[in-house]
């Protein structure tokens, strides 16, 4: 589906009955899907700028308060940076949160055999370790626990934006590229039936 590439489509909608931290609020949202960015591909993307007693508060995604005092747009915070051919780096982001490891470097170390001093060698992979050390007479490894890598469901699933997935689905790179077509589909029909040129 050929999007035609546009300088600039924004809605903005200013919502204000509600109080917020003491005084009179009022939030701005900003929808936008176009090539503002330069980047040769349309991006949509929803943020807003809240205020306080008519002096800016804070500005950005916000889309915590989107949801809150303006909840007829929270079914598009799922689509924010979806470009024009795919939502952002769709699949090596949603790989990278649905994997999960353990460990898998950490330190080579080497102990002195006359004074017993040990020496830190080089950081290293497991891979590295076995390759290149593991068989070294006074060689020894310790994991580093920071490389382990826990997946995150939540963040996989938003970035593949597939609320439902299993974190197996959210794996499998085939599964993500077999659903894209109809992911883009729905794109779509979500950026024209707000009134925008796809």
């Amino acid at each position: 589906m050929k999007s035609i590439l546009t300088k600039s489509q924004v809605i903005k909608k200013t919502f204000g009955d509600f109080r917020i931290d003491g005084g009179q609020g009022k939030l701005i949202v900003k929808i936008r899907y176009d090539d503002q960015c330069g980047n040769g591909h349309n991006s949509f993307a929803i943020t807003a700028d809240m205020y306080r007693d008519d002096k800016e508060w804070s500005g950005g995604c916000l889309h915590d308060d989107i949801a809150k005092y303006a909840p007829e747009f929270e079914p598009l915070i799922k689509w924010h940076l979806c470009n024009s051919d795919q939502p952002m780096h769709y699949i090596a982001n949603t790989i990278y949160h649905a994997e999960q490891h353990d460990a898998n470097k950490g330190w080579v170390y080497f102990k002195e055999p006359i004074t017993g001093q040990k020496l830190n060698l080089e950081y290293a992979s497991v891979k590295e370790w076995e390759n290149k050390f593991k068989n070294g007479h006074g060689y020894t490894f310790e994991l580093d626990p920071k490389t382990e890598k826990v997946a995150n469901l939540e963040y996989a699933r938003s970035t593949a934006i597939w609320p439902e997935a299993t974190l197996e689905q959210l794996q499998d790179e085939k599964q993500l590229q077999a659903r894209l077509p109809a992911l883009m589909k729905e794109f779509k029909q979500v950026i024209e039936s707000l009134g925008f040129t796809y």
